[in-house]
């Protein structure tokens, strides 16, 4: 599959949702009312998340549709993933007990995830178990029988979060992975559709799926955890899926505009390192001073600086390796 700017542009507006949701939401807001913002802080980071699963399973299931080649791909995602997700484990996290939840990526799994440095790896441990089944199913699926796999595991997702809503066990629905493979099957199925049908149709598709997003989501509250969640993830697929086509020059310059497109290149690093750099200083213990806003940005300015020097002294040359693993196109 090819690289597609725009991708990296959604990702860097993804990873803002729960920078956002988990730092201004633990503080007052001096200069807007907390009643307003508090409702609008949880959904963006929850959005933000959801467009994290569905670009991931547009990617993923994209790559393995066109280069079936699971040890390539498990080489690949361990170089790119693996090394820096566990030096930070092992640097924050040593002797904690939830250590072996987190280095097995099953943190998720916790009935409930205690609020730390790193308690936002949760959605890493849904993706690693997503990439642990899905390859084998997408490979060995027969193509015409896929669009069959997707449609029923985003069934199986929301009758899974209804039923443990229903028992009072919203917590699993959350961070369970099954509870987020809706969302990922949703790009997934937009993946099968961009292969499988003309350009007039997946244009309508599209369409379609935007259109079953924004009429409920007018009308559904984030309460309503199942229908949310999907809402969400429908609105997200356009957004994704549409990435493929050529953008109008207006939109194409704001989506091209490079400190995005480089937010999104280290999204990663940003989404990993964002909760240890807030916890690492009082960040907010001068706002009295200096103003929320002023002390919220200088602590953006620091995770955007870590998250930098970790992509070029670590990440980016251990991802390097991966010309040594190239992906190669279906017979």
């Amino acid at each position: 599959m090819k690289y597609i700017p725009q991708i990296d542009t959604y990702r860097a507006i993804a990873v803002l949702g729960p920078i956002l949701a988990h730092t201004v939401l633990v503080h007052d807001i001096e200069y807007l009312s907390w009643n307003m913002m508090t409702p609008w802080l949880v959904k963006y980071g929850d959005a933000g998340v959801i467009l994290f699963f569905v670009i991931s399973g547009f990617l993923i299931s994209g790559i393995l549709m066109d280069t079936p080649d699971i040890k390539r791909f498990y080489i690949r995602r361990f170089l790119r993933i693996l090394p820096i997700y566990y030096l930070l484990v092992i640097i924050l996290r040593p002797g904690a007990k939830d250590f072996w939840w987190v280095v097995t990526y099953t943190h998720n799994w916790i009935t409930f995830i205690p609020e730390h440095n790193i308690s936002h790896f949760w959605s890493l441990c849904v993706e690693e178990q997503f990439y642990l089944i899905w390859p084998w199913l997408v490979v060995y699926t027969p193509n015409a029988k896929r669009v069959w796999l997707f449609t029923i595991t985003i069934a199986t997702s929301l009758m899974y979060k209804a039923t443990l809503v229903y028992l009072d066990h919203k917590a699993l629905a959350i961070y369970g992975t099954l509870g987020c493979m809706d969302q990922l099957s949703l790009g997934a199925l937009t993946a099968w559709m961009l292969r499988n049908t003309s350009r007039d149709t997946y244009a309508r598709y599209l369409k379609t799926v935007l259109l079953l997003g924004a009429i409920p989501f007018i009308f559904i509250g984030s309460a309503n955890l199942v229908l949310w969640k999907f809402v969400i993830a429908l609105i997200c697929v356009p957004l994704v899926g549409s990435s493929v086509f050529p953008y109008p020059p207006k939109l194409q310059a704001i989506f091209r505009w490079a400190p995005l497109q480089y937010a999104g290149r280290i999204s990663y690093g940003l989404y990993l390192y964002h909760l240890p750099v807030w916890h690492a200083l009082p960040w907010m213990s001068y706002r009295h001073t200096y103003g929320y806003w002023v002390c919220w940005l200088a602590y953006l300015v620091a995770t955007f600086a870590v998250a930098s020097l970790s992509w070029y002294a670590f990440e980016r040359p251990i991802n390097n390796l991966k010309r040594f693993f190239p992906y190669r196109p279906a017979p």
